[in-house]
This record gives structure tokens, C-alpha cells and sequence, in this order.
């Protein structure tokens, strides 16, 4: 909580004071933040400062989690491919392939379907 008193007031105050400084330094600083957390659900646990929050919070963006995202397995699963070294022989999958890949879950994520498309092709 103190660090982000700290943040808040820079970014109030646009200025800092460095370790070891007596004077305050201005600062023209943008922050972009990413979390998977709900915050405003930190917020009443005390975890998380409100003001911190609408202040950090003018722009959202907010990413769907990828298995609500069917349609970018193809797109993710091609790049995947044209990244592997060539010495890896074929670099294509069939297309029931594809749809096995759309039909799974990946709890582990984008880097568990890079995974399973560079064993599938060992």
C-alpha cells in the first residue's frame, strides 16, 4: 500500500523526489498497467487503493480470456508455425488438427498450444 500512495502521488503531482534527493524533479510520465485481477474487488479488502484505481483506470481494455476466443486458435496455431526452424520438416497441420485445436480448452494458455504444435511436429 505504500508504494502505491507513492504512485498515486507522483502521478498527482507530477513530480518525484529521488532517493537521496532534496528536491522534488518533475516527471511527464504515461503508465500502462495490465493485471488478470478483478481490482475493484480488491479495493474494499484493502488491498488496493481506490483512488489509485480510478486514477489508473481512465482507459480500459479488457481482453476476453482466450477459450471465450475460438476463432484465434488457426491465427495463433499459424504463427506458431512459421516460427519453427525449418529443419523441422512439415510445418502445416491438417485441418482436423485445426479443429482438434479448436475444441480444446488450453488451461495452460497460449503458450500450451505453442506447445503441443511443437511436439505434434517432433
Amino acid at each position: 500500500m505504500l508504494l502505491q500512495a507513492k504512485l498515486l502521488r507522483a502521478l498527482e503531482e507530477k513530480k518525484i523526489r529521488p532517493v537521496g534527493g532534496t528536491h522534488p524533479k518533475p516527471i511527464n510520465i504515461r503508465i500502462i498497467a495490465a493485471t488478470n485481477a478483478d481490482l475493484l474487488f480488491w479495493i474494499p479488502a484493502g488491498t488496493f487503493r481506490r483512488y489509485l484505481y480510478f486514477r489508473l483506470a481512465c482507459f480500459l481494455i479488457t481482453t476476453p480470456p482466450r477459450r471465450n476466443r475460438k476463432e484465434d486458435i488457426a491465427l495463433l496455431a499459424e504463427h506458431f508455425l512459421n516460427q519453427l526452424p525449418a529443419d523441422m520438416g512439415q510445418k502445416e497441420l491438417s485441418q482436423r488438427a485445426f479443429t482438434a485445436l479448436e475444441n480444446d480448452d488450453f488451461p495452460g494458455n497460449v503458450r500450451e498450444l505453442k506447445n503441443i504444435i511443437e511436439r505434434a511436429l517432433l
